[in-house]
């Protein structure tokens, strides 16, 4: 049933309940019973048939065409009329469907009006998240679920947001794995690894999306320009496109943010003196990232004089210093499951920004641990 012209949802829902409920009440119990060789009852079929009842053309439809069934003689056994939707109602129906695909763009954020500088940079890479992992204390030492990872990134970005410097430009790094599962399987896409995971993965996706648009509606009070870099990681390469579209269409008449949408494994940005590189980690090791940022990005890799590569995966901090170029991969916010913690690993939870100037110079750090939601709980509350 096609809905109609200036016909809300409800009604068009209702109008197709009644439709049923109206056919339903037509239809007949027919009781088939069938006979083996012998002539005994062997079993019975029922079937619902519709009652006959006259033809009414409907008023969204017009008449197409009608056929008839005639036998030798030309006297017509049955005839039967072909309806369509006229090309109007088609056209209008398609349009009013499309419009409900467009998703609204969020309202703009309000700059908080500080004195900023165009000379430094503040970068926010957020570790392998795993949003959807389900961890329980007893076993691995700590607890994570959706809940908890949610709570934990909206602390760290809200205390690295109010201690970070009045910097004109900003850059969020979700540096892969931020969700921990990629479809309705609880298994990694690639080498289908039973995963422990927190429940459905809409809820995942529900989540996740409120997560980064806190995150970047956040730093959009301190910065002026935003830019978001989605990292395919080797738990979410599905989840990282979609991230990046759906953040693109939110925020795409908003001039203050830049979504990169590019689905390469690979994501470059410079600033001044600087050249950036962004990479999960799970497909190139460490000491193969630099000569692929000169071969990638030649013109911008002669025109920087600091290279530097931040990657994920594998939930520690570890840099290195190449000719040329650093690399470093940045710690994570989350425990580890069940098979990691079996398996003997253990991580430092931890959270980081950077503050670079355009010369090619780190000015500093800042730093989150979830100790220190723990510690705001424990501290009593004010006389």
């Amino acid at each position: 049933m096609v809905q109609r012209v200036g016909e809300t949802y409800d009604a068009f829902r209702a109008r197709v309940n009644e439709t049923a409920r109206a056919r339903n009440a037509e239809m007949r119990l027919h009781r088939t019973v069938q006979f083996d060789a012998e002539g005994q009852a062997k079993g019975q079929s029922i079937k619902y048939v519709p009652e006959r009842l006259p033809y009414e053309p409907r008023d969204d439809m017009f008449l197409k065409g009608r056929s008839t069934l005639v036998d030798a003689e030309g006297r017509v056994i049955q005839s039967w009329e072909k309806e369509q939707v006229d090309a109007e109602t088609r056209r209008q129906a398609f349009e009013d469907w499309l419009h409900g695909l467009q998703t609204p763009a969020v309202e703009p954020v309000t700059w908080s009006g500080q004195v900023s500088t165009d000379d430094l940079m503040t970068i926010y890479p957020v570790g392998d998240h795993h949003m959807g992992m389900l961890s329980w204390k007893h076993e691995t030492g700590e607890s994570y679920d959706l809940d908890i990872a949610e709570r934990l990134l909206a602390g760290a970005i809200d205390q690295l947001v109010a201690s970070s410097p009045p910097s004109r430009s900003a850059t969020i790094i979700t540096l892969g794995d931020f969700l921990h599962f990629d479809s309705h399987k609880a298994e990694t896409p690639t080498n289908k690894n039973a995963l422990d995971t927190d429940t459905r993965y809409a809820k995942l996706i529900d989540c996740a999306a409120r997560s980064l648009e806190r995150m970047i509606n956040t730093v959009l009070t301190k910065h002026q320009e935003v830019r978001l870099v989605c990292e395919s990681g080797n738990h979410d390469p599905v989840g990282t496109n979609w991230m990046a579209q759906i953040f693109h269409m939110l925020y795409r008449d908003n001039p203050r943010i830049t979504i990169d949408r590019s689905p390469s494994k690979f994501h470059y940005f410079p600033f001044g003196k600087w050249l950036f590189g962004t990479h999960h980690g799970d497909t190139v090791k460490m000491d193969k990232l630099p000569m692929i940022m000169a071969a990638d990005e030649p013109e911008a890799w002669g025109a920087s004089v600091k290279r530097m590569w931040l990657t994920g995966h594998i939930h520690q901090r570890k840099c290195e210093d190449f000719p040329g170029c650093s690399v470093e991969s940045f710690r994570v916010l989350c425990p580890p499951d069940a098979w990691s913690h079996q398996m003997g690993y253990r991580n430092r939870r931890e959270m980081t920004a950077l503050v670079v100037h355009r010369s090619g110079v780190e000015v500093g750090r800042l730093n989150f641990s979830p100790k220190m939601l723990e510690a705001s709980h424990d501290d009593p509350p004010a006389a």
